[in-house]
């Protein structure tokens, strides 16, 4: 089965793990529990994307808690290509997070 596949099975299924969740941290481990079991693969990156994704699609993309989601991934991807670019031996400043309450994703992923 190709990725895509699995990631688009893994979506629907922590879409259907979020019950009544309390906030979007809590709409978040109950994804990311479904998924850290999710037998159709082993990739820890497509099970955190289907938790992710499958958040943020419960919420609908015009909440305020796809918004938050959304700016706290786009930072996770400065910070990444941040210390890539660190450890190819670039000098690069520092990136803009702005302002905002992240939610602790890695955070989160790693304590399950």
């Amino acid at each position: 089965m190709s990725g895509d596949s699995v990631l688009m099975i893994g979506i629907s299924e922590a879409i259907e793990a979020i019950r009544n969740p309390k906030d979007v941290k809590d709409a978040l481990r109950m994804a990311m529990k479904a998924m850290k079991s999710f037998w159709l693969s082993i990739d820890d990156d497509i099970r955190l994307k289907a938790a992710i994704a499958g958040t943020m699609e419960f919420y609908g993309k015009e909440s305020k808690e796809w918004e938050q989601l959304s700016i706290e991934v786009k930072n996770m991807a400065k910070m990444n290509a941040y210390l890539s670019a660190l450890s190819n031996g670039l000098q690069v400043e520092i990136p803009d997070f702005g302002d905002f309450e992240p939610i602790g994703i890695a955070r989160l992923w790693a304590e399950l």
